[in-house]
């Protein structure tokens, strides 16, 4: 279960913000971008070090708040409603939770993120994308994150998570929409087995 905790935390670079400076241009764009948006949905494509393909889609509420659904044949859904984070089997009908200071995505999904918690490593312009890499200085077990943004038209494309012990976890992102309009019901937890609201998990 770690393993996903780990492997989750990619969601959550989105809210870096505050300028780095001393960077080109391109990486104030990138900034301004992830500095400047309250929702997320998206479709995505996860592929991990093995070759394991796993498509999903994530909706993101900042401060805080998530929700991955993992589709078949993992039928995974993850769930943070601020405090707490839920990680639900359907087909077993089993949770089990985590605070969510107990893991990076305390640090990922915070409103304002300064440059003293982040270092960018590396930036690459190349053909038509934005390529930036990016190192936790809080949480520098974590590992390192490149970002792939398309220049024209300027969106997000894609994701790669570099762990320590050396796995690499891409994500690719299709029908990327910004600040759409998210029901908070989305982020309830719930009982899979009654459906009960769990307010104090």
């Amino acid at each position: 279960m770690a393993r996903t905790i780990k492997l989750i935390s990619i969601f959550f670079i989105f809210t870096i913000c505050n300028a780095f400076q001393n960077q080109p241009k391109e990486v104030d764009k990138i900034i301004y971008f992830l500095n400047n948006f309250n929702t997320l949905s998206s479709e995505f494509v996860q592929i991990n070090s093995v070759g394991e393909v796993i498509h999903g889609k994530i909706l993101v509420n900042k401060p805080s708040k998530f929700r991955i659904e993992y589709k078949d044949p993992n039928d995974i859904l993850i769930i943070c409603d601020g405090f707490k984070v839920a990680i639900i089997n359907n087909k077993l009908k089993s949770f089990s939770t985590y605070s969510i200071t107990d893991t990076p995505l305390n640090f990922f999904l915070k409103e304002k993120i300064t440059s003293e918690s982040f270092e960018i490593i590396n930036f690459q312009k190349k053909e038509n994308l934005f390529i930036i890499e990016i190192m936790s200085k809080v949480d520098k077990d974590s590992g390192n994150i490149k970002l792939i943004f398309e220049e024209n038209p300027f969106q997000l494309k894609k994701w790669i998570l570099y762990n320590p012990n050396g796995d690499k976890i891409s994500v690719t992102l299709d029908n990327l929409r910004i600040n759409p309009k998210i029901k908070d019901q989305l982020f309830e937890v719930k009982d899979p087995n009654n459906k009960i609201l769990l307010e104090n998990f």
